[in-house]
């Protein structure tokens, strides 16, 4: 069995430079790689409690620069 957890990203939860590149391409799936994805989400208190995992993201978000994903973020979004 599959779970899958709700995130409500959209332009009404966060600014739309966000929500228009948290899901890549964003056509209404149910569920996306990590490939797919150029943002990285997680919550404030898990990485709060942990410097070291929230280093560990920041090095994924600043890698995804460089990843094929990166050439189809949109910025500035209308």
């Amino acid at each position: 069995m599959v779970m899958h957890n709700y995130v409500g990203i959209n332009d009404m939860t966060v600014i739309k430079e966000f929500s228009v590149n948290y899901y890549i391409p964003n056509t209404g799936k149910c569920s996306w790689d990590e490939e797919e994805r150029y943002c990285v989400l997680e919550k404030w208190g898990d990485l709060k409690k942990d410097a070291e995992g929230a280093e560990k993201y920041i090095d994924i978000a600043f890698n995804k620069r460089k990843q094929p994903i990166s050439e189809k973020v949109k910025v500035y979004p209308k």
